[in-house]
């Protein structure tokens, strides 16, 4: 099975959940946590399908630069994101984090900007896969 379409469906998944854990403010905490879990879960997933497939495409002699710089990026991706989300809740905050408009609550748009990331990561994987790069996974 080809690894770019398991980053594609682990991420595109991942956007979809990112996106609906924003709306669901008003249900039970129990789905609350449940959807929560789903989301950890694939965000998490697509890293040892790239760790693996970097390992297996890079030349020995950069693989500990390659891993470092594919780290370094996925932490600095990391600190960024609670920066974002804050933002994203003080921007649309109308008085309180628990208005909800026909929009949602100021959540949905903190978890939009959450997804951002996975778009970006489908939109990547996408044009590699269409491009006639050598990716050898």
């Amino acid at each position: 099975f080809n690894r770019i379409r398991i980053i594609i469906g682990v991420m595109s998944a991942g956007f979809f959940v990112t996106i609906f854990l924003g709306f669901t403010f008003t249900l039970p905490w129990v789905i609350i946590v449940g959807v929560s879990l789903v989301a950890t879960f694939l965000a998490n997933a697509d890293s040892a399908v790239i760790s693996t497939s970097l390992t297996e495409a890079v030349p020995t002699d950069y693989l500990g630069r390659t891993l470092a710089i594919y780290s370094f990026f996925g932490f600095a991706a990391g600190s960024f994101s609670p920066l974002l989300f804050g933002a994203a809740l003080d921007f649309a905050r109308a008085n309180t984090l628990t208005t909800v408009s026909d929009f949602g609550s100021p959540w949905s748009l903190g978890f939009a900007t959450l997804a951002l990331g996975s778009l970006v990561g489908v939109l990547v994987a996408v044009v590699l896969y269409r491009s006639s790069i050598d990716l050898r996974v």
